[in-house]
C-alpha cells in the first residue's frame, strides 16, 4: 500500500513548467526555476534534465572524493610510514594473491 501525504505550499512556491526527470519533482520556487533556466542557457545544456543529472553527478564525485579523503586520513593516523620498495610491493601482491586463491577455494566447497 502506498501512502501519500498532504503536502501545503504557501503562495511564493510556484509549480514550475521545468523539465525535470520523471521521479524528481519539479517544486521550484519562481526565484529557483529562474536560476535553473539561466543555468541551462549559460552552460548550454540541452535541457534542464541535463543540469539536474550535472548536479548529480557532481555531488557523486564529492562524496567519492570525501570517501578517499576520510581513508588517506585513517592511513596517515595508522601508524609509522613504511618505505614502499619493490620487495614491499612484491610480498604485497603475493599475499594478495594468496587471498585471492583462498577465496576461491572456499566457494568451490
Amino acid at each position: 500500500m502506498v501512502q501519500y501525504r498532504r503536502v501545503e505550499f504557501s503562495e511564493e512556491i510556484i509549480m514550475s513548467t521545468l523539465t525535470a526527470p520523471p521521479h524528481v519533482p519539479a517544486i521550484l520556487t519562481q526565484t529557483l526555476d529562474e536560476f535553473v533556466k539561466q543555468q541551462v542557457a549559460e552552460q548550454e545544456l540541452a535541457d534542464e534534465t541535463a543540469y539536474f543529472e550535472q548536479l548529480a553527478e557532481a555531488q557523486r564525485q564529492r562524496k567519492i572524493w570525501d570517501y578517499y579523503e576520510q581513508e588517506v586520513l585513517k592511513a596517515l593516523e595508522s601508524g609509522e610510514p613504511i618505505p614502499l620498495t619493490p620487495e614491499y610491493w612484491s610480498e604485497f601482491l603475493r599475499q594478495r594473491k594468496e587471498k585471492k586463491n583462498l577465496c576461491h577455494v572456499e566457494e568451490e566447497q
